[in-house]
């Protein structure tokens, strides 16, 4: 089933760079974290993306319950929205 999600990212790590790039993070809304998984658009995601910026994506939960992203948006905070959310 197809979901959206939504939190701060952290914890990024490559797990494999070839043949086709596979990033992990964490993905933190109020106490939860989510574990996340991108494939298709990784090269995207990592130059787009810094740890502590706010993330919306769309995709679906595998049988490891972790929520492997489709597409995605990303919104930069400034030093003291990220210090709000905290």
């Amino acid at each position: 089933m197809k979901e959206a999600q939504h939190g701060l990212v952290s914890k990024i790590k490559i797990l494999r760079v070839s043949p086709y790039p596979l990033v992990r993070f964490t993905l933190t809304r109020d106490e939860d974290e989510l574990n996340c998984l991108i494939n298709q658009h990784a090269l995207n995601f990592l130059y787009q993306v810094n740890d502590g910026d706010y993330l919306a994506a769309f995709g679906h939960t595998n049988k490891r319950k972790q929520f492997v992203i489709e597409k995605f948006a990303v919104q930069k905070l400034n030093q003291t929205e990220k210090v709000l959310q905290k």
